[in-house]
């Protein structure tokens, strides 16, 4: 019995490793981006840019977990694009997403009473 079940194990890790190999997408695949892809990327670059002039160690913490789930729900959405590139409503749905967040921030600086 032990004979038989280090076979079939070994044949199993054989089986796993001819799989594995199989399935790693060339690497040009993984390289190209879709142009939905690029224009979520553009829009990440212009979302952080905007984000880093809002000093973010000053937002009340109260606003914290909404603003944690916000930038989740963006990961989420850049994440539907990369798996749905065909799906050009999901930009407009990341948009709206970081323009909710900066506003978040914001209305919670001014609520402190801090410049934005």
């Amino acid at each position: 019995p032990s004979v038989a079940a280090a076979a079939a194990v070994a044949a199993l890790a054989l089986l796993g490793a001819g799989r594995w190999w199989a399935v790693q997408p060339p690497q040009a695949q993984a390289t190209q981006v879709s142009p939905l892809e690029a224009q979520a990327d553009a829009l990440a670059a212009s979302y952080r840019q905007a984000l880093a002039a809002i000093p973010q160690d000053s937002v009340p913490a109260e606003l914290a977990p909404a603003l944690r789930e916000l930038d989740a729900s963006a990961g989420s959405i850049r994440s539907a694009i990369a798996q749905s590139p065909d799906a050009g409503f999901l930009l407009g749905q990341l948009r709206r997403t970081y323009a909710l967040r900066l506003e978040l921030t914001r209305q919670g600086l001014d609520a402190a009473g801090l410049p934005t």
